[in-house]
């Protein structure tokens, strides 16, 4: 089985947090999403994003999309999330 190992960070935090981690090969971004929900102790209740590859997925900010390919705008936010980069 392929394992891939990821540094997680949480963007523009001091000090830096993050965490090592190695997922399976065929781990989806909602499973992806479950890992990192529990190795950071989090509990779901923070909007967040994650930024693979130069794409986001996930919800960083309210009614925000599900998922946005790298350089299509981003509507303007009141609301800061998480972001998480991989």
């Amino acid at each position: 089985m392929t394992v891939y190992r990821l540094r997680v960070v949480i963007a523009g935090i001091s000090p830096l947090i993050w965490r090592r981690l190695e997922v399976a090969a065929g781990t989806t971004v909602a499973g992806l999403h479950a890992i990192v929900q529990a190795v950071f102790g989090w509990s779901g209740e923070h909007l967040h994003r994650f930024v693979i590859g130069g794409s986001e997925y996930g919800i960083s900010y309210l009614g925000g999309p599900g998922r946005r390919p790298a350089g299509s705008p981003r509507r303007p936010s009141a609301t800061r999330g998480r972001t998480v980069r991989l």
